[in-house]
């Protein structure tokens, strides 16, 4: 049984008797804050309390979890802000959450920021993270929400990715180059990365807003502050750069301007104007109490500045306006088809030189293709050979039996090193084996010649974490499978 604190992650749930995935993210937390909890969690349970004990400062409420990792609150104000920021970036891209063409029928999804995207998608698992257990009680069923920090390294598991989706999360990752090469290999060939995120500047073209205006000179003091964080709140103007550092290559960006209160004529723009003041407004008092104590402002210093801002934001003539960005990417697919790389290799035509060499592996291995009537080795018999595998006489171990009654010897028999023998036996790690010393398979637990563990294999994931007794095999260090070999004959056999 593992000790259950704040460095757990878990699938959200407000029931205790529920069972939910847990697993370790390493975080590192304040340990003197005294949230962590003494309870004993097993590997997959219910959500730790301590996950639930909040953060309490400047009369709002902040994740207890990781504390202080994301300096703004997460209350009953905050969340009606995130609902704003909904509705106003989906009148801004008509409707539309992303841009990625993922297709009607992705299957796995990663929804950071937005958590919308499984009503859309029911045939997709999809997988998301928030550093505070806010979420509703109920969520469809294709999704699994983790308390859990995004940036941690070992967070992002599992491969085959169709639309990976980050939302109003550019300028609070610390290191945003770091997940992009950590999130690369785990999107599929034509799956699709995608970035939607507003500046945090206040920008103005017809010099309708003086310099030292309020809001302006607000927004700027809050980006220092984001900034002792660890924070770059503006990177999300070098997301196209980022990209393309990470491995994408044809990164479309685009940038819009998006007005603040009700000044523009358009009818469109207005009422984007009317959101975008609405959202600004709910934002300013939690970007005073953390962001600006860290600059070592006082309490009345901060209260003056966020009266002023309040006040310059209701004046509707001057024409300010923010920038809202988006970026998206598909990592590419092949250039030729599987049919037409497999004609090449049968053709030798490959650009790339393929030597499938499987009679090595299994001599080494298994011991198979060598001669049978090869002597036995006797340093193996007295204890260990030296040469390991690559002997060329017979490994064989001797198993006493016979029947003692009919002689007064026992009889050997001698069994072949190698072969099944190589393998744990499964039925053995159960406590299940009937065979005994009997059983072609190994009887002791070797990590090196474990059985692979069938669910990992086919999920990216398995639900015993830790505790499984199989092997865990990460799919981007398998070697590409023959499609020849799988298919019963490889034309380049002659040259194994």
């Amino acid at each position: 049984m593992s000790r259950c604190d704040d460095t757990s992650f878990s699938v959200i749930s407000s029931a205790e008797d529920i069972d939910t995935i847990f697993s370790d993210s390493g975080q590192e937390t304040d340990v003197q804050d005294g949230t962590r909890s003494d309870s004993s969690c097993a590997e997959s349970t219910s959500i730790c309390p301590s996950v639930y004990r909040d953060d309490f400062a400047h009369g709002r409420r902040y994740h207890g979890y990781c504390r202080g990792r994301y300096p703004l609150p997460n209350d009953g104000r905050e969340q009606r802000r995130e609902e704003l920021i909904h509705s106003l970036m989906l009148e801004i891209n008509d409707g539309q959450l992303f841009h990625a063409d993922i297709g009607r029928r992705p299957q796995k999804i990663i929804d950071i920021g937005t958590g919308t995207v499984a009503d859309l998608y029911p045939s997709a698992s999809v997988i998301g993270t928030d550093l505070s257990a806010i979420q509703p009680s109920w969520v469809p069923v294709n999704v699994r929400m983790f308390v859990d920090d995004c940036e941690a390294p070992q967070w992002l598991h599992g491969s085959g990715y169709d639309l990976v989706f980050f939302r109003g999360m550019a300028g609070f990752l610390r290191d945003l180059r770091g997940l992009l090469e950590r999130a690369y290999p785990r999107i599929k060939k034509g799956g699709w990365i995608e970035f939607h995120d507003f500046i945090p500047q206040i920008f103005c073209d017809d010099d309708t807003m003086s310099d030292d205006d309020a809001l302006r000179l607000f927004h700027e003091s809050a980006v220092q502050g984001l900034r002792c964080f660890g924070f770059e709140p503006l990177q999300a103007l070098n997301l196209k750069e980022m990209l393309r550092e990470a491995g994408f290559v044809d990164v479309q960006c685009t940038t819009k301007k998006i007005p603040i209160s009700s000044w523009p004529r358009d009818g469109k723009l207005k009422t984007l104007g009317l959101l975008a003041g609405m959202v600004m407004l709910e934002s300013l008092d939690g970007l005073a109490a953390k962001p600006l104590a860290a600059l070592g402002l006082s309490s009345h210093q901060r209260e003056k500045l966020l009266e002023q801002a309040e006040k310059s934001l209701e004046d509707v003539k001057v024409h300010r306006y923010v920038k809202y960005c988006f970026c998206y990417e598909a990592r590419k697919r092949m250039k030729t088809s599987p049919e037409t790389a497999s004609v090449a290799i049968l053709e030798h035509k490959a650009l790339q030189p393929y030597h499938f060499r499987f009679t090595p592996f299994l001599r080494k291995t298994y011991q198979v293709g060598l001669p049978a009537d090869r002597p036995i080795c006797k340093s193996f018999q007295t204890g260990s050979c030296p040469n390991g595998t690559r002997c060329s006489e017979r490994h064989v171990f001797s198993v006493g039996g016979g029947d003692s009654r009919s002689t007064n010897t026992t009889t050997t028999t001698m069994m072949q090193s190698g072969g099944l023998n190589s393998l744990v036996c499964k039925h053995w790690l159960r406590g299940l084996c009937k065979k005994g010393e009997h059983c072609e398979f190994l009887h002791e637990y070797n990590l090196r010649k474990m059985p692979e563990c069938n669910f990992f294999m086919r999920n990216g994931y398995c639900s015993n974490g830790e505790e499984c007794l199989y092997l865990h095999v990460d799919p981007l260090t398998r070697l590409p499978p023959c499609p020849h070999y799988d298919m019963g004959f490889c034309p380049l056999a002659r040259n194994m």
